[in-house]
């Protein structure tokens, strides 16, 4: 389970980054991406979610970091990782009508989600026995 998340997890950092990276060079394309209208004031919003995309992948690092050592804080974070890939997936879903990512993200966070809960069950167990 543990090379698993540090596989998942890793792949979404990767492909956080990227996608972040592509905000920053082309917040056009972006938006044509998930059919949003591109206006100069609308670039301006692109600045604080590329901040935020890239925390997230902060987030993977941290979470690689410390599922590698097997610490439980790691599998907390994967939680919340999982948890907001399976939130982004339905939103984009219902208010995009984007099936493609409520299946492929929607799949990588509940995997996330899953493994993320199971190695938080053992590593609890591990430290109360």
């Amino acid at each position: 389970m543990r090379i698993t998340f540090l596989i998942l997890i890793i792949l979404y950092g990767v492909i956080e980054l990227a996608f972040g990276i592509w905000m920053l060079a082309d917040i056009e394309a972006v938006s044509e991406v998930f059919n949003a209208s591109y206006t100069p004031s609308a670039a301006v919003f692109g600045v604080p979610l590329t901040g935020a995309i890239f925390a997230f992948t902060i987030l993977t690092v941290i979470a690689f970091a410390w599922v590698y050592k097997k610490k439980a804080e790691g599998a907390v974070i994967g939680l919340l990782i999982g948890g907001w890939l399976i939130f982004a997936a339905i939103l984009a879903y219902v208010k995009l009508n984007m099936l493609d990512s409520l299946l492929v993200d929607g799949i990588r966070g509940v995997l996330i989600f899953i493994i993320s809960a199971v190695l938080l069950k053992k590593y609890k167990t591990l430290n109360h026995s």
